[in-house]
């Protein structure tokens, strides 16, 4: 890790460097922020690459007048260069958050030591300069994310108050950071815990936590919790059920199963229609979990009988919900028929009623 913080540049893409490369013949600085840079610190790639600035909103549109107004009240220019779009943010410091979410007023500022204090993670409070190859770290960010620490920036309380969707963020960022055990690659588990304070503080107000944002945002954060590759890390500060061994299909429902509350936030009318099933019957979750891949017909098949690209996807996903409910819908043969059904518009509801109503013809009338 410390090998890679010497050597960030080498791992940014030349885009960035290129952009940051203008800016400094503008005389702006140019910093890499958040979690691109905690990514590549751990040996990831870097995904989402956000930048920060001295310049003001109304110079970066001047030097990039391709760019787009997407967040300048809060100081963010989305800027075209060189076939990619990247979010480039002046400095800022902010003074008080009513709402619980957004800044009371923006004030920018020269110094990216003052922007990165208002970060939620001292791991992502890191800042990176490509032109002069300099590492910000305020924080001790880095010392943090080597011995696997999250831990807010000043005062966990502030930071909670700020913007009380945090507390779930510290959740799915112990979840999405920690890594399981490779027997292959024998490698042991790696694990990121809450600091003391920070702990104490997402202890407290976890009891509310249906109530810490608006629904999509709680949402937003849960799902990403659920769906990583550890979601126990922070599901356990939530009092939910063992999740890491079930298929990420079914995650949902184990939690809904045993924390009805919690689908207030789950919005998704796909994902209710799928949670409803496996409760409606009264599967055993840790048993019912199915993947498109033990279907008895694959995108081959499929794309033989005439579709392609996501319609392929969209065809075996309405196949899966259908034989979830009826298991003895999956075969081949039955499959291909189906298939077609769907490529003509039928929904899964409307197959399944289809084939309980032929199953009550073929008992007679004593059926009706």
């Amino acid at each position: 890790m410390l090998l890679r913080a010497k050597k960030l540049g080498e791992y940014l893409p030349q885009n960035v460097k290129d952009l940051a490369a203008v800016l400094a013949e503008k005389d702006f600085a140019c910093f890499v922020v958040g979690g691109a840079i905690r990514d590549i610190l751990r040996g990831d790639s870097a995904k989402d690459i956000d930048l920060a600035t001295d310049a003001l909103p109304e110079q970066i549109e001047e030097i990039f007048p391709d760019s787009l107004p997407t967040g300048k009240a809060y100081g963010t220019i989305t800027v075209r260069f060189n076939g990619g779009h990247y979010q480039i943010t002046t400095f800022r410091k902010e003074t008080g958050y009513s709402d619980s979410r957004h800044p009371d007023a923006i004030v920018y500022t020269k110094d990216i030591r003052e922007d990165v204090a208002r970060r939620d993670f001292t791991i992502n409070a890191l800042a990176y300069s490509p032109v002069a190859n300099e590492l910000i770290d305020e924080f001790n960010g880095l010392e943090d994310l080597q011995n696997k620490i999250l831990r807010t920036v000043g005062d966990p309380a502030q930071r909670f108050t700020e913007d009380g969707l945090r507390v779930l963020r510290a959740l799915r960022f112990l979840a999405a950071l920690s890594v399981k055990a490779d027997a292959e690659k024998n490698t042991a588990a790696e694990n990121f815990t809450l600091e003391e304070n920070t702990a104490r503080e997402v202890a407290a107000r976890l009891p509310n936590f249906l109530e810490l944002a608006a629904k999509e945002r709680i949402f937003e954060e849960l799902n990403k919790m659920i769906l990583s590759e550890t979601p126990d890390n922070g599901a356990i500060w939530l009092g939910w059920p063992a999740l890491n061994g079930l298929d990420k299909q079914v995650r949902w429902a184990a939690v809904v199963r045993e924390h009805p509350a919690v689908r207030a936030v789950i919005l998704e009318k796909k994902l209710n229609r799928w949670i409803d099933k496996l409760l409606r019957y009264d599967l055993d979750v840790e048993k019912a979990s199915l993947e498109i891949a033990d279907l008895k017909v694959d995108g081959i098949d499929i794309m033989g009988l005439g579709p392609r690209g996501a319609e392929v996807g969209r065809v075996l996903e309405t196949l899966l919900e259908v034989v979830v409910e009826k298991r003895s819908l999956n075969k081949k043969p039955l499959l291909l028929e189906l298939a077609k059904d769907v490529m003509a518009g039928t929904s899964a509801e409307d197959i399944l009623r289809r084939e309980q109503e032929k199953k009550a013809l073929a008992k007679g009338p004593l059926a009706l």
